[in-house]
């Protein structure tokens, strides 16, 4: 006697005459393993083996729709190592109807005939036959049999499956790199609102196929100043403080901060809590290769206010930063959004007054006159050059 092992059918999801519509999800490492046949008792013959098909979808009759799935390495002992779509009759003298609907779908990586439309025979005489009508555009399939709607044959290079920062939703997906060939080159019609992390479709000029939207990277850099105090004094140190901040979501990559410094402001010195910040030019300037995502970075700008600077001027500094890395929003990277403003006091009211030692002096005499100069506020005089006017009187004798 011989026997023979079974098959194995459907890793993930076995459609037996039912409708199945399956949007943004991924299939991946799902396997179907035949059994191996028997052999008889004298171990002089052996069974054929049993069959294995469609590691990640089997759909038998009934209705089967893809919109943008992702099913990559999953495995079959036989081929159909992705989806497998059959049309059998069933019943004698009843033709078998299957519906397949694929668009902006990956399948790779599943090894031989990954994707397989199949339409049978009656197997019992019945002179019927099985009809599959399939339909679909916009999709990625390495190893085809059959299946229709193929736009792209060649390794779309998918990253591990893993959950992506971006995402809204934190499922894992298998994502795309920026020169995959699955980016851009979906169709349109029909285009799913967001992909499987919640993120919105398209984000270039086509939608992307499978589960996953490429979004170039972007950081929303941001800069804040302040001053150490708002009112300075002319003639006076002080000293900006700049911060930088990575509002994400990714890094952002050669990143240049420039600070010059207002009309009557001199930068005496710079520093930073990443990287070197140097002064030129009468100005600041920091170039950092990455700011991480979330990172903060503060530069400090000692400085001095010059003491001819005129009273009740107001001095704006205002920095700016730049990045190779797509910034969603450049308002807040240089202008009104970062800037600080100084208020400069150079006002003094100076009481003069002079006294002599003597109210009358004689002919060859000394006289003592005392000169005092008060500041009577509100701020600092600057250094002055004063000059004093003596009376010279001549007296002629005879």
């Amino acid at each position: 006697m011989l026997w023979r092992r079974g098959g194995a059918l459907a890793g993930a999801i076995f459609n037996d005459s039912g409708t199945v519509i399956v949007r943004n999800s991924t299939f991946t490492h799902n396997d179907v393993d035949r059994g191996e046949g028997g052999v008889n008792d004298a171990g002089t013959d052996r069974a054929s083996n049993g069959g294995d098909s469609g590691a990640a979808i089997f759909s038998l009759n009934g209705s089967l729709t893809l919109e943008n799935a992702t099913i990559s390495d999953n495995f079959a002992t036989g081929a159909g190592g992705g989806v497998v779509v059959v049309a059998f009759p069933l019943v004698r003298g009843v033709p078998a109807l299957a519906s397949f609907r694929l668009f902006n779908t990956i399948i790779s990586r599943n090894d031989a005939e990954e994707c397989i439309l199949e339409s049978t025979s009656d197997p019992t005489g019945g002179n019927n036959v099985g009809t599959i009508d399939g339909k679909g555009s916009g999709n990625l399939i390495l190893d085809n049999n059959g299946c229709p709607g193929v736009a792209v044959t060649t390794d779309p290079h998918l990253a591990a499956l893993a959950v992506d920062k971006h995402g809204k939703t934190g499922t894992p997906t298998l994502a795309l790199p920026a020169d995959s060939t699955a980016v851009d080159t979906g169709d349109d019609d029909p285009i799913l609102a967001t992909d499987q992390r919640g993120v919105a479709r398209p984000q270039g000029p086509h939608t992307d196929l499978g589960v996953f939207e490429f979004a170039p990277p972007s950081a929303n850099l941001a800069l804040t100043s302040q001053t150490s105090a708002t009112q300075i004094v002319a003639g006076n140190p002080f000293a900006y403080r700049v911060q930088l901040t990575n509002a994400g979501p990714d890094d952002a990559e050669d990143v240049v901060l420039s600070d010059l410094a207002p009309a009557g402001v001199t930068f005496t010195s710079c520093t930073s809590t990443e990287g070197t910040c140097t002064i030129s030019g009468g100005g600041a300037s920091l170039t950092l290769a990455t700011v991480p995502d979330g990172d903060t970075v503060t530069i400090t700008i000692p400085a001095i206010l010059g003491a001819i600077v005129s009273d009740g001027a107001t001095l704006v500094n205002t920095p700016s930063v730049t990045s190779s890395t797509s910034d969603p929003d450049n308002s807040n990277n240089s202008g009104s959004a970062g800037s600080t403003t100084i208020t400069v006091h150079n006002k003094s009211d100076l009481l003069v007054t002079t006294q002599s030692s003597l109210t009358a002096v004689n002919f060859g005499g000394t006289l003592v006159y005392t000169v005092t100069v008060t500041n009577q506020g509100p701020f600092r005089r600057r250094p002055s050059l004063w000059s004093i006017h003596f009376p010279l009187r001549r007296y002629f004798s005879r």
